[in-house]
């Protein structure tokens, strides 16, 4: 068994340590340098054993995300325009000695190999800032000779060549634009979006409210003037051709303490989707959070709480009130990406979808900096550190930033399953499942006299509990069907329902002789 382009790349982000391993009796080995401090950067170096049989594997699997070819006679250019549009996304391997002929690669191989490597670090100086290009194997297939440079991924860098920023997407480069390139700053930690001034924003559109209960966090807040301390955490901040003029709120200044950050900020706010069933069927309910990212977190925590499956145990003469989901993993899920999306994708926002079997919470922006899908639970890093800094101050979150460890613990002690991480192209997903399954199966309608007078004497917060069960995964219900599941007259059906009415959590709707319930449109 030989590794393709993506396998590759796979055991590369495993390991990340020194290690060696055995396929059919061939020696790969991954090793890993030390740091280098050149331009106070830290480059991860590694060095990819490959043999002849795995270059003829990578042809014919041909280019992608990962991997690109390049005749012999490329000129340093092209392949500083390849290193670094390899470099600005997921890394990859760069192979030399390759020609595309007829639509089919070829290996051609490099007549001239000091030449070709001559180029291959020509190009590495022709990046901006240099690319530190580790030394390219030397492969013969077949009697010809290729090069094979690699790219790791996880780079603190961003790269241009020649003034203009590309990046591999699928098997071909492309050039980004001005938006994309400040999301790629920002997601190596080389551009602080969250410390900028928002344009048109002034100081009255900060809440003072919560201006004065920031300030009463700080002893200084005593001592200093609140715009001074606000400036001072990078909240408030003065036009650079203006050293003199009033302060104005940053983008962090907005998000934490902004009257209605949507204004300037279209796309800080979050969308919470309830669907009936596993998929995104034509029945489900949604409404979009905004405020203030404190004001955010709590509604979505408030509506998650009222949407979510709750069921009762009985055990040992106690009632045991369970959730489908631990309440404040979901919290700390929804913190984490409104505090570590990327506020530069402003055609997306945080979306937090409830479905039947799990719930999925979707950030917009890829992973930054250090963070990779096999470091989570262990490396701490954040796009949006004057934002980190202002919650922490606020005492929402920790700045240390061991949440998800405490949801992965919560699930595990729970007996649940571990959180589930993807990335796409464009955004990063947690999913989370719990014990809807089970709760829908105890909860379903059961047959028989006993059953029903056993239901009859159920408390009035059980038998809702159930009705809301019901809504949620099967759609409308009247008070007939209400008494009938319950085992309880119609009048009792008709108090039970407009209680929750009253509440907010469920919508009556139709005229008295075809009246049915169904859950409220805003989730409360």
């Amino acid at each position: 068994m030989y590794l393709t382009a993506a396998d590759v790349h796979t055991e590369r982000r495993r390991h990340r340590a020194c290690t060696a391993w055995e396929k059919e009796g061939r020696h790969a080995a991954l090793k890993v340098s030390s740091r280098t401090q050149e331009t106070n950067r830290w480059i991860v170096r590694w060095r990819f054993a490959i043999d002849a049989r795995e270059v003829e594997r990578l042809v014919a699997e041909g280019e992608g995300p990962l991997l690109e070819f390049k005749p012999a006679d490329a000129r340093p250019v092209e392949l500083a325009t390849t290193l670094a549009a390899l470099a600005n996304a997921e890394g990859g391997t760069l192979i030399v000695g390759v020609r595309e002929q007829d639509g089919r690669p070829i290996i051609e191989g490099v007549p001239n190999p000091k030449l070709t490597l001559d180029h291959l670090y020509t190009a590495a100086a022709l990046c901006s800032p240099r690319f530190d290009l580790l030394p390219p194997e030397r492969v013969e297939v077949a009697g010809r000779l290729v090069l094979v440079a690699v790219v790791p991924e996880g780079l603190r860098d961003a790269y241009s060549v020649e003034g203009r920023f590309v990046a591999r997407g699928g098997s071909f480069r492309r050039a980004l634009d001005a938006d994309e390139i400040r999301s790629l700053l920002n997601s190596r930690g080389r551009f602080a979006y969250d410390a900028l001034i928002v344009p048109g924003a002034t100081r009255t559109h900060l809440d003072e409210e919560r201006v004065r209960a920031f300030a009463a966090r700080f002893p200084s807040g005593a001592v200093m003037e609140t715009d001074d301390l606000l400036e001072a955490r990078q909240l408030l901040a003065r036009l650079p051709a203006d050293p003199g003029a009033t302060r104005v709120p940053t983008a962090a200044g907005l998000l934490l303490l902004g009257r209605h950050p949507q204004q300037f900020l279209p796309q800080a706010r979050v969308a919470v989707v309830r669907y009936a069933g596993p998929t995104m069927g034509e029945r489900f309910l949604a409404r979009e959070l905004e405020g203030p990212i404190p004001a955010q977190l709590d509604a979505a925590e408030a509506w998650l709480a009222a949407t979510m499956l709750r069921a009762v145990e009985l055990k040992d003469f106690g009632r045991t009130d369970v959730d489908e989901y631990p309440l404040a993993a979901l919290r700390e899920i929804v913190l984490n990406a409104l505090v570590h999306r990327d506020y530069l994708a402003s055609g997306d926002r945080v979306r937090i979808y409830l479905f039947s079997d799990r719930c999925e919470i979707v950030s917009p922006g890829r992973l930054g900096g250090p963070m990779r899908m096999d470091n989570l639970l262990t490396e701490r890093w954040s796009r949006n550190t004057v934002l980190v800094r202002g919650l922490a101050a606020l005492g929402v979150m920790e700045e240390l930033g061991f949440g998800l460890n405490r949801v992965a613990q919560q699930f595990k002690e729970q007996g649940l399953p571990p959180p589930e991480f993807q990335q796409t192209e464009g955004t990063f997903v947690v999913t989370l499942r719990g014990r809807g399954a089970r709760m829908l199966a105890d909860a379903a309608p059961e047959r028989g006299t006993g059953a029903s007078l056993q239901r009859g004497r159920a408390k009035r917060s059980d038998r809702q509990a159930r009705a809301l069960n019901h809504l949620r995964t099967r759609g409308p219900l009247t008070a007939r069907d209400y008494a009938t599941e319950q085992g309880v007259s119609e009048d009792t059906a008709l108090r039970d329902l407009r209680d929750l009415v009253e509440r907010g959590l469920v919508e009556a709707r139709g005229e008295t002789n075809n009246r049915h319930y169904v859950l409220h449109l805003d989730g409360r």
